[in-house]
């Protein structure tokens, strides 16, 4: 950052981890288990699930991203969510940022439901990978104008996370590793559209683009509304 330059705050992260948050909260004032709540009471706040999700309640591709299984599943999203999204908030401005989150956890909602059409599915990793895809798309576009040792340590620890991450779900079961790919490529592709591109002046903007990474979203939702169907439903 230049001299007489203030970082710009992030707004939008803080928020987001506040909103899933306090739907758990409100989950568990009207009587679900902090721990492990049960898939009635999931599907009644809106998780995503195929018998619903599949059949006209597309809405659940977006308020599946703000419920979780739980205080541990929580707090590990909201843990990597508070530590990452600040970063990538900062680095692509407040409305490129949500633009990928909510791209990207569309994306991987839709993954998760077409892949899995009978298996509850909550949580925000997918918008989280997302994230993550981004960042990379970031880096994809400014490779040139970044120092290589700046940009081979930022690939290395974005890529680290991802294949931890992946590996840890295969080997674990419960882990929704469709949202999670589904919420990574959808990140990347919006991030190829919204991400800053580098300049002596600073970032410049796409913001003539942001148009386009949203119609992405609205995209995956129509599909679902208007008769995708899985292969296997």
């Amino acid at each position: 950052m230049e001299p007489g330059r203030r970082e710009p705050r992030a707004w939008l992260t803080p928020s987001l981890v506040a909103a899933n948050v306090l739907v758990l909260v409100a989950m568990v004032a009207t009587g679900t288990d902090p721990m492990v709540p049960d898939n009635a009471s999931l599907v009644q706040w809106g998780a995503n699930f195929g018998v619903f999700t599949l059949h006209g309640e597309w809405w659940r591709l977006i308020t599946s991203m703000f419920i979780h299984g739980g205080l541990v599943h929580l707090g590990f999203n909201v843990y990597v969510l508070w530590d990452l999204g600040k970063t990538v908030e900062r680095l692509f401005g407040m409305v490129a940022f949500g633009i990928v989150y909510l791209v990207a956890g569309i994306g991987g909602s839709t993954a998760s439901v077409m892949l899995h059409p009978m298996v509850v599915s909550v949580g925000a990793s997918g918008a989280i990978f997302g994230v993550v895809g981004g960042f990379l798309a970031f880096l994809a576009l400014n490779r040139t104008r970044l120092a290589p040792s700046v940009f081979s340590a930022l690939r290395r620890s974005l890529l680290t996370f991802v294949v931890v991450n992946l590996v840890l779900g295969f080997s674990i079961p419960g882990i929704d590793q469709a949202a999670h790919i589904g919420g990574l490529l959808s990140g990347f592709l919006a991030g190829l559209l919204v991400a800053p591109t580098l300049t002596r002046d600073g970032p410049v903007r796409p913001y003539g683009r942001y148009g386009l990474a949203l119609m992405l979203g609205v995209a995956l939702c129509t599909a679902v509304a208007f008769g995708l169907r899985p292969v296997l439903f």
